[in-house]
This record gives C-alpha cells, sequence and structure tokens, in this order.
C-alpha cells in the first residue's frame, strides 16, 4: 500500500510539470492582429476579388506558417 501511495505521488508531481494536453493555455490575441498558422487549414472558406473587383466566395488552402489577418476597409462579404 505503502509502495502504491509513493508511486501515485511521484506520478502526480511528473504531471505537474508537463504542459500536455491535460493543461490548455489560452492567449488573447486583439482583434485586428495577425496571428501565424501552426498548421495547414484545408478547403478554408475564403472571400476573393473577382474580375470586376467584387467579393468573390471560393476555398483554399491556408499553408501552415502563413499569416491571417482581418482586413479592417472590408466587411465580411455579405455586401
Amino acid at each position: 500500500m505503502k509502495s502504491t501511495t509513493i508511486w501515485l505521488l511521484i506520478a502526480l508531481l511528473a504531471m505537474a510539470g508537463c504542459d500536455g494536453p491535460l493543461f490548455t493555455r489560452t492567449i488573447y490575441v486583439p482583434a485586428g492582429e495577425p496571428v501565424r498558422l501552426r498548421e495547414t487549414i484545408l478547403e478554408a472558406r475564403v472571400w476573393v476579388r473577382g474580375a470586376d473587383g467584387k467579393p468573390v466566395a471560393g476555398k483554399m488552402d491556408l499553408a501552415e506558417g502563413w499569416y491571417v489577418l482581418p482586413d479592417p476597409g472590408e466587411t465580411d462579404g455579405d455586401e
């Protein structure tokens, strides 16, 4: 019994130092600030400009490492 308790305490202390799936850290990013993607996002729904300059719905892959940010001068495409 004593051996089991000791091993349980050792395991709990070891887990306390881990930044694994048991702990989530949230970082606030203010609106309008750029962020860098950690992983590729496949078939992201995006708004692109057509030949006439108007927004057109589309899909594209956003690659890991790209920076993304909102366009402060535009709406969300619901025009």
